[in-house]
């Protein structure tokens, strides 16, 4: 699958061109979130898990062949680069939708917002 998707990956490759940004932009960008969801009794125990190299990474995260096969030996967050111009809050709410298929998940701070 070719997504349609431009993430906030930048990159002047012509291999990930299509989902990437090819120009930095001058105000800077945030590039990725992170769902960090733990357990209700027991914050210390923290989601993690493994990616599927069959699932659609392009359109899930930006992530190309070579990269979701580099990734997909070790445990990982549910994370995702940014849609261009999605706001982290928003790419939150994605991820625990595509990636953990909990569309309602509560999901509240710590909030990091980092600017250039």
């Amino acid at each position: 699958m070719t997504t349609d998707r431009r993430f906030s990956r930048f990159s002047k490759s012509p291999a990930t061109a299509a989902f990437s940004v090819t120009e930095i932009p001058d105000d800077g960008v945030c590039l990725s979130a992170f769902v960090i969801v733990t357990e209700a009794l027991d914050s210390r125990k923290v989601l993690m898990g493994h990616m599927s190299p069959k699932a659609a990474w392009d359109h899930i995260g930006a992530l190309d062949p070579s990269r979701v096969e580099a990734h997909s030996h070790g445990w990982m967050l549910p994370s995702s680069h940014l849609i261009f111009r999605e706001s982290p809050d928003d790419a939150a709410r994605r991820i625990a939708r595509e990636q953990l298929e909990l569309p309602g998940l509560a999901l509240s701070g710590p909030t990091v917002v980092s600017e250039v």
